[in-house]
């Protein structure tokens, strides 16, 4: 069993997972990632429910650090949100059918959804370590280098920062800190930031 979600007592086991998976296009190799998503987000301090539920429609964002990036082939490159890399695919449609098929998350009925977002398809993402300035995110939240971790955040629909104009990393942060304003919301969540490599050059 990877764990109960308390408010509907519905079980998620591993073995609900792998039949989901392959639903989903999985490869076997993937499962450990898809129950380590869903590991995460039983966590209390991810509030499951909440994330799930909720009219704002969030989606689930993982950020996948370590060894298994490499190993699994996911895109921490370019069109990393967009279609065309398997894995990013196929994890993130898994985890979405398992709230479907286990946790009766089904639109409309248990995900009450205003608009929802594309991201509830799949929206997994891989660091890229190798070219990244700043210590892996993993490794912030007090991870080996070499361990493989799953961080997973209930996230709106992205909004793209457009700036093809700053030659200085103050007015990247500026453009970003614009962006983050005027998305508008009285919610007091956090924002995740991912930086293009250009943009992380100049910061």
């Amino acid at each position: 069993t990877i764990g109960l979600v308390p408010t509907r007592q519905r079980r998620i086991t591993v073995e609900k997972c792998a039949i989901n998976a392959v639903m989903a296009g999985c490869r076997p190799e993937y499962l450990p990632v898809v129950t380590a998503i869903l590991t995460a987000m039983l966590d209390p301090t991810f509030n499951f429910h909440g994330s799930v539920t909720s009219t704002g429609g969030s989606a689930q964002l993982v950020v996948i650090n370590g060894p298994i990036r490499d190993q699994l082939n996911l895109n921490s490159g370019v069109n990393l949100f967009g279609p065309g890399n398997w894995a990013n695919a196929t994890i993130g449609r898994a985890v979405r059918l398992v709230l479907i098929n286990v946790c009766g998350a089904k639109p409309g009925v248990l995900d009450k959804a205003t608009h929802g977002h594309g991201g509830k398809y799949s929206m997994v993402i891989a660091e890229d370590e190798e070219t990244s300035p700043w210590p892996a995110l993993h490794v912030t939240r007090g991870f080996p280098v070499d361990t493989s971790t799953v961080t997973v955040f209930a996230a709106e629909a992205p909004h793209n920062v457009q700036d093809h104009k700053s030659t200085t990393g103050e007015g990247v942060l500026c453009s970003i800190a614009m962006e983050m304003a005027s998305a508008g919301s009285w919610s007091d969540g956090e924002s995740a930031v991912i930086v293009a490599p250009e943009h992380a050059r100049l910061l």
